[in-house]
Parts: C-alpha cells; sequence; structure tokens
C-alpha cells in the first residue's frame, strides 16, 4: 500500500489515473495546515499553518472600473466534473466591466502625459497625436481613438 500523504507517491498514482481515495483523517490533517486567503495573521502578515492567535481581516481594494461582472451560475456542472469542457467561455457568462477603462483609466494617464511626449513615445505627428486625443472627457464617446497595444518607451 502506498503513503499517499507522500507528494510523490500521489503523484505517481495520480499519473496512472488512479483513483485516490482519502480518509476523512487525512483530509482533515491537510485542511488544518492550508493557507487561509481570506485572513491575515495577528501580526498583518499572511497566515501560514503555523499561524497562531486572532486572525485578523484582509483588507480588499478595488473601484468600479476594475471590477468586471461574471455570473456565478452553475452551467453545465456534470460537463465540467467529467472534463469534457473545460473552457470558462463554454460554460461561464461575463456581462463585461462596470465602467469604461479606457476614459476612466487610459485617457487621465495619456492627457497628463501632453501630446509632446505621446509624439516622442508613440512616433506619431503631433497633430496625429492632437486629434486622436479628446481634450476633455466629453469630446470622447468611448471608443478608443488609439491602437490599444501597449506604448513602447525609449523607441522600442
Amino acid at each position: 500500500m502506498e503513503d499517499l500523504e507522500d507528494p510523490e507517491q500521489r503523484e505517481l498514482a495520480l499519473a496512472r489515473k488512479d483513483v485516490v481515495i482519502q480518509s476523512l483523517g487525512n483530509v482533515l490533517r491537510r485542511y488544518r495546515l492550508r493557507p487561509e486567503h481570506k485572513s491575515l495573521a495577528p501580526d498583518g502578515q499572511p497566515v501560514t499553518g503555523d499561524t497562531a492567535g486572532l486572525l485578523r481581516r484582509r483588507p480588499v481594494l478595488t473601484a468600479p472600473v476594475l471590477t468586471d461582472l461574471t455570473g456565478k451560475e452553475g452551467n453545465k456542472l456534470i460537463e465540467r466534473l467529467a472534463g469534457v469542457i473545460t473552457a470558462p467561455a463554454d460554460y461561464r457568462t461575463d456581462y463585461g466591466s462596470r465602467a469604461d477603462r479606457w476614459n476612466s483609466l487610459v485617457l487621465p494617464v495619456l492627457r497628463a502625459m501632453g501630446a509632446r511626449e505621446l509624439t516622442e513615445r508613440t512616433g506619431m505627428s503631433r497633430r496625429a497625436v492632437e486629434r486622436a486625443l479628446p481634450s476633455s472627457p466629453a469630446e470622447s464617446d468611448g471608443a478608443p481613438c488609439f491602437d490599444q497595444s501597449p506604448i513602447r518607451a525609449g523607441g522600442g
């Protein structure tokens, strides 16, 4: 009988496509040592299997412009469990972002950089940059005027 608590033995068993049955004791022993991602240790550091004491709340920072709306429906569970469907696009519903990232994040940075610096970094003419860059958010229709591929600094 193999020791399936040994990571190498467990990996070999899984590679042979053996059905690995775990006892409740095995599950509980491993659960006790798993990291706790939703909390911080009393000293503010990430929680480990050796952390002791009252855990603190882990701060979560976000903004609507950084939030994507995704459905949590249990779509095609049987097919997913059987491994027939593995691509998230085949079972997950994405509703898009909560805010327009181009106007909220990119355009303000481009405006702050100014036409001169953008001309130097992109190789575009100053006039092309000025035409492509609306001077105020009201002038932008939400569709980017620039190619949204990354701008390389230093001519690279």
